[in-house]
């Protein structure tokens, strides 16, 4: 199938016809959604290969015993001994069109405010333990004017993000 639609509008596709994933883990999300998408379409299990060595474990710097998986861009593909579900020129023309489409995203215009947090991820949360992270907060005056940005650090599970809830809510002032 040649399309240009994209990830995201797989997912769409994909939910607006009911199609619906298999819940695993916790069970909270049973869409399909991009990245699942893409990390489906850059799986060569489905043109019948297999992959050795893809993926590494790197130690996280700055820790004791954190570790991470780390994508590796030599590694050994051979074909499986099970059926292909999709002919490799599909599958070859996938990945051609993933690349294509995949930009990372650059900052075009920085200004002269914008800083660098470089604790970010070393400083610890005192209370849950996980990574602190940088960010700025502007306030504006009732008549409109600026207040004097200011900058912190704050603990990733404030708001209950990614599953977790942390009652930590001071804010440690960077200086």
């Amino acid at each position: 199938m040649n399309t240009d639609i994209g990830s995201n509008g797989i997912s769409k596709y994909l939910e607006n016809h009911g199609i619906r994933k298999i819940q695993r883990q916790n069970g909270k999300n049973p869409l399909f959604d991009a990245h699942l998408v893409r990390l489906i379409l850059k799986n060569p299990v489905y043109c019948g290969k297999i992959t050795y060595g893809h993926r590494k474990t790197e130690k996280v710097h700055w820790t004791r015993n954190e570790y991470h998986l780390v994508e590796q861009e030599n590694f050994l593909l051979v074909d499986g001994l099970h059926e292909a579900i999709i002919p490799e020129d599909v599958w070859n023309a996938a990945q051609a069109k993933l690349i294509a489409q995949s930009k990372k995203y650059e900052h075009i215009n920085k200004g002269k405010n914008e800083r660098k947090h470089l604790l970010s991820g070393i400083v610890k949360c005192s209370i849950c333990g996980a990574g602190m992270y940088g960010n700025k907060s502007i306030k504006y005056k009732k008549d409109g004017t600026k207040y004097k940005d200011f900058f912190y650090y704050g603990c990733k599970h404030r708001g209950m993000q990614q599953g977790h809830k942390c009652d930590y809510r001071k804010q440690i002032p960077k200086r």
